[in-house]
């Protein structure tokens, strides 16, 4: 059976290393799902969301472990397919996008007043409150 080829929109597993000349991706985020983003021009890499360990469908919002990382270039032979959602996997990243400024920049936690004067992350542990 022929592999199928990746593309922006689906989303993959990356695979864990086979041997030490493993890719930087596989040693660092093995087992990770990510959300394809861009593909490169010729070289079959991906632009990639790189999400938490156990995410599972449907992608949480405004939850700081969805999203773990953005990384680029991720071979794609790195990669094995997870799933083909178009719909779900576009409509997540469209609003990760537009809402990434939403979380706060220190620990990840979802803060839609980030950003504004007087107000601090709602996350008492949070190291931009202890400044």
């Amino acid at each position: 059976m022929k592999k199928q080829r990746l593309t922006v929109g689906y989303r993959a597993r990356i695979l864990p290393p086979e041997s030490a000349e493993d890719g930087f991706w596989r040693r660092a985020y093995a087992g990770h799902e990510v959300l394809l983003l861009e593909r490169s021009h010729g070289a079959n890499e991906f632009q990639a969301m790189v999400l938490g360990e156990g995410t599972n469908l449907p992608l949480k919002r405004r939850n700081e472990t969805t999203v773990l990382d953005q990384v680029a270039w991720i071979p794609e032979t790195d990669l094995v397919l997870v799933d083909t959602n178009l719909e779900a996997n576009l409509n997540f990243i469209d609003w990760y996008q537009l809402n990434e400024d939403k979380f706060c920049p220190a620990c990840g936690r979802w803060f839609p007043n980030n950003g504004l004067q007087g107000h601090s992350c709602p996350n008492k542990k949070c190291p931009s409150n202890s400044e």
